[in-house]
């Protein structure tokens, strides 16, 4: 995990996520979104390495993206299989995100924040 651009943290959570490990990776989530010198505005997780999200991964990601929110970081997602999209849009994590949130990988993610930012007048 880590930044890609002023603004954007691209973050690869490397396993099914579980009641297990969401502490983990909520207080990575929440470490990476106040750590850089740049105000953060994108937070992506890319997908890749998940093939489950069960129910309490679920409900940490739904406070996760009331706690980004909170502080105007746009939460969006890459490389969800559909499975994993499936799980994400059952627990309400899409009604939260919104269904143009989701990226084929990494690099469209990065796009996309890169043509945000060109409509947003952020200067570079």
């Amino acid at each position: 995990a880590g930044a890609t651009a002023p603004g954007i943290v691209i973050y690869r959570f490397n396993h099914s996520m579980y009641y297990a490990n969401t502490e983990r990776m909520a207080a990575e989530v929440l470490a990476l979104a106040t750590a850089g010198p740049d105000r953060l505005q994108w937070f992506c997780c890319d997908l890749v390495a998940v093939a489950d999200v069960d129910f309490s991964a679920a409900a940490t990601w739904r406070e996760l993206y009331r706690e980004l929110h909170e502080q105007a970081i746009r939460l969006v997602f890459s490389s969800a299989s559909d499975h994993v999209r499936a799980q994400l849009d059952v627990s309400g994590i899409t009604a939260l995100v919104g269904p143009a949130a989701y990226y084929q990988d990494p690099v469209a993610a990065l796009d996309a924040f890169h043509t945000w930012e060109e409509a947003h007048d952020r200067p570079v």
